[in-house]
């Protein structure tokens, strides 16, 4: 997959809880339509790497999303 292909959706934020959740801040207008989200594509070292969702509900204004293997804190933290 390109990054051409893409859509960006927003950027990573803080870690949420202990449980390897992490805040998404959403750059759109309609942040609802992404409540159902199964896959998140990440650019590392310019490839994208894709996570899958197991989790999604929105905290505040932040969408927060749980990525299926990741499972710590210090797992997350490398995404930002």
């Amino acid at each position: 997959m390109k990054k051409s292909d893409c859509y960006e959706l927003g950027k990573f934020g803080k870690t949420h809880g202990l449980k390897g959740e992490i805040r998404v801040i959403l750059d759109t207008d309609e942040p609802e339509a992404y409540l159902d989200i199964e896959t998140i594509f990440v650019e590392v070292k310019n490839e994208l790497i894709p996570y899958f969702v197991e989790d999604a509900f929105f905290h505040n204004q932040y969408l927060i999303v749980k990525l299926e293997d990741l499972d710590s804190i210090e797992q997350v933290e490398s995404l930002k």
